[in-house]
């Protein structure tokens, strides 16, 4: 099983990251990513003009099992 998965989340305020979409060719690794990217540690957050504010960002995830 191989195949490259692309994992969309959010940073919220308080630093912790809720998922918001997952893309892949199978959902065995779509669940896969998902349970790793929730493994991060919590993260800092963005600003905005000093202001904390929710930041979106997607990382591709690629598999390849044997």
């Amino acid at each position: 099983m191989q195949g490259k998965v692309l994992v969309t989340f959010v940073i919220e305020k308080d630093g912790s990251i809720s998922i918001d979409k997952v893309r892949g060719p199978d959902p065995i690794l779509e669940e896969e990513a998902k349970r790793i990217i929730l493994l991060l540690p919590q993260m800092t957050h963005g600003y905005f003009m000093e202001d904390p504010v929710r930041v979106t960002m997607s990382i591709p995830i690629s598999f390849s099992l044997n």
